[in-house]
């Protein structure tokens, strides 16, 4: 049996406003069809127990619940109660009826348990040390992370695992190709900047090449390294996806002046001046930090 939802200790940096919950929906459009593709690779399956580490409002929870089906269950881990509270709405919207504080269940499609606990805490992953799971799935949340901490959670997930079972990690691999070239705005200087604030914060806090080591501590813990394959988009401005930079550096922009971070309190409107600019430059690319998808196998 579950404890009750507790508060944790750890915060996602970026937040869980409805702006940022907004901005991820807008994020997992951008990067389903790859998102498909781990699934695959991870061979999820009917009847599978999965874990969904770091599941935020649940967007992947959902589609990892409707492949399992009604023969399996998808653990939703997340350290904040808002979107977890958000991850059960949508469910509810989409079928699936609360039959206990956190617990959903759906006629078709996979029971969904909500597990509130911050994932670098033993109590979190008790319950699955005595039954282990099937799958983990982890996306975009070991960046946000700090070394010992990622160590401590590839011990978890191995542990947690069922001999044969699979984790797969969907992750930032190199963050030296973080960049935006534009012949207008005189080179994007405020983006520049903006780019720098967020870097600094990142690698406060986290490591924004964290999947360049997931490979080493799944293999150190004994699995077999299944898929190691980068992923490195180059957007444009008349590209369907550059609705995903804009909305993040946007959302970034006015959250670092809110809390103080940046202390001008005009450059959310000269950002996004702008960078309006750099979207006329029919010649500007934005290229994020690489990403990559790693696949192990429990041996």
């Amino acid at each position: 049996m579950l404890s009750p939802f507790r508060r944790c200790l750890s915060t996602y940096v970026l937040g869980s406003e409805a702006r940022e919950l907004s901005r991820l929906g807008i994020q997992h459009g951008v990067f389903a069809g790859r998102t498909r593709d781990l699934y695959q690779t991870l061979n999820v399956q009917l009847g599978d127990s999965v874990i969904d580490l770091g599941c935020g409002p649940g967007f992947t929870t959902l589609e990892l619940a409707q492949i399992v089906g009604s023969s399996g269950t998808v653990f939703a881990m997340d350290s904040s109660l808002t979107s977890l509270q958000v991850l059960s709405k949508r469910a509810e919207r989409e079928g699936w009826i609360p039959t206990s504080f956190c617990r959903l269940e759906h006629q078709d499609f996979g029971a969904i348990v909500l597990c509130s606990g911050n994932a670098t805490k033993p109590e979190t992953w008790r319950m699955f040390q005595e039954t282990p799971v099937d799958k983990i799935f982890c996306r975009w949340l070991l960046t946000w992370l700090g070394h010992s901490d990622v160590a401590r959670i590839h011990d978890y997930m191995t542990i947690c695992t069922k001999p044969n079972g699979k984790v797969g990690v969907f992750d930032y691999f190199n963050v030296a190709t973080f960049d935006v070239v534009s012949h207008n705005a005189n080179g994007a200087p405020r983006w520049h900047h903006l780019r720098d604030v967020l870097l600094n914060e990142w690698n406060h806090v986290g490591n924004p090449s964290v999947c360049s080591t997931v490979p080493s501590h799944l293999s150190d813990r004994g699995f077999n390294i299944c898929e190691l394959r980068p992923l490195a988009p180059i957007v444009r401005p008349f590209d369907s996806m550059w609705v995903w930079p804009t909305t993040y550096f946007h959302t970034q922009a006015r959250r670092l002046v809110e809390t103080g971070i940046i202390q001008d309190e005009k450059f959310v409107e000269e950002f996004d001046i702008e960078w309006e600019l750099v979207s006329k430059d029919k010649a500007a690319w934005y290229c994020p930090p690489m990403m990559a998808t790693v696949v192990g196998q429990k041996q």
